[in-house]
């Protein structure tokens, strides 16, 4: 019942986010995020993850939320993979089918993803949990979905630290916190004890990236290579400015 009631809310949160017109569901994310003012940093998250990887060839992958498709694209870069792209927003579907044709696009949520148990031997689900009310029952179908040696990456935003959630959010820029529509906040402790209540032994969470705590003048840093680096640099010291947390996991037992 929790992941059909899970699945409903979703999907009705995504569509009152389409109708709004709210950037993060409509524009296309290949030209924002890929080619726009976050260039330098998605560069970065695809460096991290490339240094990671196991080898994929031969292998099967489901990109959860998996948008526009601009981290299928990646893998398919490196990779001969069976790729299976899921979301429920079809305008990002249409997309993701354009630019990766030999990719299967099938429509679903995180809470019921439309493929076999034990079909895939890497789920990837990058920047999604922080938007779901249930997050467990996301990683609850998962890990259903994952083959018992498989592995689950997953990246939130580095949300929670007393940086974002008291300096930021409370002093700062409350505004900010008022018009997003993230609903959970992790830190890396977090995020690794949301994993492992829900079935799976955490291999590594690692955080990358920067972020300034305010939204306009970290938008302006991130443009700009050398102003970024700076902020690379700043965050290898000060780990509360890294903007990015990426977990690996493999499927285990609750604890």
């Amino acid at each position: 019942m929790r992941a059909i009631e899970s699945d409903r809310d979703e999907i009705t949160a995504a569509v009152r986010q389409v109708v709004a017109d709210n950037p993060w569901y409509t524009v296309d994310q290949f030209a924002s995020q890929v080619h726009g003012r976050y260039r330098h940093n998605m560069r970065l998250r695809y460096d991290y993850v490339l240094s990671r990887i196991g080898p994929l060839d031969g292998k099967t992958v489901i990109d959860v939320g998996c948008g526009d498709g601009q981290w299928s694209a990646l893998l398919c870069s490196r990779f001969a993979v069976k790729l299976i792209g899921i979301d429920y927003n079809e305008l990002r579907l249409d997309r993701y089918r354009r630019r990766l044709p030999a990719a299967e696009a099938l429509l679903g949520t995180c809470a019921k993803i439309p493929v076999e148990s034990g079909a895939a031997d890497l789920v990837m689900c990058h920047q999604v949990l922080e938007h779901l009310g249930d997050p467990a029952a996301a990683l609850i179908e998962a890990r259903r979905v994952l083959k018992p040696n498989g592995m689950l990456l997953v990246s939130v935003p580095n949300e929670g630290t007393w940086l974002k959630q008291h300096v930021q959010y409370r002093w700062i820029e409350p505004n900010a916190l008022r018009r997003s529509d993230h609903v959970q906040f992790f830190t890396g402790a977090s995020l690794e004890r949301l994993l492992a209540e829900n079935g799976f032994s955490v291999d590594r969470v690692d955080s990358v990236g920067f972020h300034f705590p305010h939204n306009g003048i970290s938008r302006r840093l991130l443009s700009y290579q050398w102003s970024f680096r700076t902020g690379v640099l700043l965050g290898a010291v000060f780990p509360v400015l890294r903007d990015c947390l990426f977990a690996w996991a493999k499927p285990g037992e609750p604890t």
